[in-house]
């Protein structure tokens, strides 16, 4: 009988870590989803002012594969950056 006790505590304290370490992979989960969403909205909205800034106000940066990555990838802080690099003289 003692046994039996032993067992069934045994698989309480197991899905009890079970059912925790499902709880932090969800949380992990969680906050990698919202970074990935961040970054994905940055990106769009780096792309639109910088077709804004090309388009509408007639600022002179080239549109190529190196400046779309750089705005992809960085957002805003890619376009102030590609703006210091275009108004110095270097692009």
């Amino acid at each position: 009988m003692n046994t039996i006790i032993v067992y069934a505590g045994a698989s309480i304290i197991a899905a009890l870590v079970l059912i925790l370490a499902l709880i932090l992979v969800w949380k992990i989960v969680q906050k990698l989803f919202v970074k990935i969403i961040m970054l994905i909205l940055n990106s769009i909205a780096g792309l639109i002012l910088l077709l804004l800034l090309v388009f509408v106000v007639g600022v002179d940066l080239p549109i190529n594969v190196a400046t779309l990555l750089i705005t992809l990838l960085f957002g805003f802080a890619g376009i102030g950056t590609l703006l210091l690099l275009h108004f110095a003289g270097m692009i």
